[in-house]
């Protein structure tokens, strides 16, 4: 199976779609949370607070409206992606 370049296995190396710039890992230590932590919510598993949506916001460089909307469709691809993996 071939990848693009943007595509890594680790989470660390995952790129943001709208900040391809950072890594997860560099947007988590702009954030304030874990890598961890920021996986599970651009892959749905957790929602965002309002405590980090603000500071999200910042990270990406989005209008704080934006940033729920942009995370359900970057969790949607993600959960898209991981189907077709697993056929």
């Amino acid at each position: 199976m071939s990848r693009r370049a943007d595509q890594h296995q680790s989470p660390r190396g995952r790129r943001h779609p709208i900040r391809p710039d950072l890594n997860l890992q560099g947007i988590a230590l702009q954030v304030g949370c874990s890598p961890s932590h920021l996986s599970d919510i651009l892959s749905g598993r957790r929602r965002v607070t309002p405590k980090l949506a603000p500071r999200l916001a910042v990270a990406l460089n989005l209008p704080l409206a934006r940033v729920a909307d942009t995370i359900a469709a970057w969790a949607a691809q993600a959960a898209f992606t991981a189907r077709r993996r697993s056929r």
